[in-house]
């Protein structure tokens, strides 16, 4: 995710004159970002906008996420943000930020995407549709990172459990012509069997070398018995 989200701010970077992108991922409870990703931004100031707790309107990020709005600040007379924000920003030589929450189809957000300048600047029509792209991709990133994460976490619970479950755990297709392939096998194969859960998924006819149950009726009997 990380790898993700530094290539689209580097993009955006690339693509924006005199921009220094940020995108902040906030944390699962929505207490505080957990996570900055911010290429060209000096990083005592992209820490001093993430280690902050939420919700708060004393940073950009914390604006945006707060209100759940685009914001186009371009300079100190934009109207609704705090003075704390311009004092904090001003020993970094930024003058002017745009900010884009990133939202889930429920309309909650969770992370927001920020391009900082060093001169007032706002957003022409060009800009705005590239700002629209670049959203949307990161917004993809986060949540297919965040969907990957709990497979992950998922497929660990899981394994934790065949793990302590007496016997095989497994699951196996078979085709219509009779190829047999495992797509889960528990270590308890090893025990079993005398062939370990790798080999049995990179070959299926593992189950039948030397050493293993010396029949294809033998083996399925067993792998029945134990599933």
């Amino acid at each position: 995710l990380t790898q993700s989200l530094t290539r689209i701010a580097e993009v955006a970077e690339r693509l924006i004159t005199g921009s220094h992108c940020a995108i902040q991922v906030a944390s699962a409870n929505g207490h505080s970002f957990n996570q900055i990703v911010a290429p060209s931004l000096v990083q005592a100031y992209a820490d001093a906008i993430t280690g902050v707790g939420l919700p708060n309107t004393t940073t950009p990020g914390g604006l945006v996420l707060a209100t759940g709005s685009s914001i186009v600040a371009d300079d100190k007379s934009s109207s609704g943000i705090a003075p704390s924000i311009w004092t904090a920003a001003a020993p970094y030589k930024l003058r002017a930020f745009w900010g884009c929450p990133l939202q889930d189809q429920n309309g909650d957000v969770f992370g927001v995407f920020l391009m900082f300048f060093a001169a007032p600047t706002a957003p022409d029509s060009d800009d705005a549709q590239l700002l629209e792209s670049l959203v949307s991709l990161a917004r993809y990133a986060i949540q297919n990172g965040r969907r990957l994460a709990d497979l992950y976490s998922a497929d660990q619970r899981f394994a934790s459990l065949a793990a302590s479950i007496p016997g095989v755990v497994y699951q196996r297709i078979v085709t219509p012509d009779g190829e047999i392939r495992y797509t889960y096998i528990s270590e308890g194969a090893k025990d079993l069997f005398g062939v370990s859960a790798e080999e049995i998924l990179a070959d299926p006819n593992a189950l039948f070398i030397d050493g293993a149950p010396s029949t294809d009726e033998e083996t399925l009997e067993q792998l029945a018995l134990v599933h």
